[in-house]
């Protein structure tokens, strides 16, 4: 409840700790969605390359993927850090869910935290819908190049492959003088 001192307004320290403590779940909430948005983009990122063909740079983003992956992995304890915080704070077990912390939150942090679980699991489902159909263009691929290479036959690159001498000096493969390096000039 407000209390007046001296003639003010003063909000109740018990209230605006609960405030500090909402806003920082929130806060944490948000760096999560911008997160999960940056992973969709790099999602899509990947998956015009692997439509277009195009894999000279597909480790690179893949690489990014992982990277952002990895700054999500991180978030979430931050995360989980303040939702349980939150809920203690509201009276709710350890573990309660967003939608439950959600239910349980004074106006105007209840909205807030309902937009948030809105908006997040809309990302998820998004990139989940985008990493299947990257997981699709991959396979298509990979079978693409399994037939190319059985259409070649055993070893089409090299007469013999790499080895070792017996002084232990790298001797490189033979290049094949004949099929398919002479099929392609």
């Amino acid at each position: 409840m407000p209390t007046v001192r001296s003639g003010t307004f003063e909000a109740n320290p018990l209230i605006k700790a609960l405030d500090v403590s909402f806003a920082a779940l929130s806060n944490s909430l948000f760096r999560s969605r911008t997160l999960l948005e940056l992973l969709l983009f790099k999602l899509e990122v990947e998956q015009l390359l692997l439509s277009a063909g195009s894999t000279r740079w597909l480790s690179y983003a893949t690489r990014e993927v992982e990277a952002v992956l990895s700054s999500l992995r991180e978030g979430e304890l931050d995360r989980a850090i303040h939702a349980e915080s939150v809920a203690d704070s509201v009276g709710l077990p350890h573990g309660a869910t967003l939608g439950e912390i959600a239910d349980a939150a004074p106006s105007p942090w209840d909205e807030v935290l309902r937009a948030h679980r809105t908006e997040l699991q809309r990302l998820v489902h998004e990139i989940a819908a985008v990493a299947d159909t990257n997981r699709d263009l991959l396979a298509r691929q990979q079978a693409t190049v399994a037939k190319l290479l059985t259409e070649l036959g055993p070893q089409p690159f090299l007469d013999e492959p790499a080895t070792y001498s017996r002084s232990g000096n790298f001797q490189g493969p033979r290049v094949a003088s004949s099929g398919f390096v002479n099929r392609i000039i």
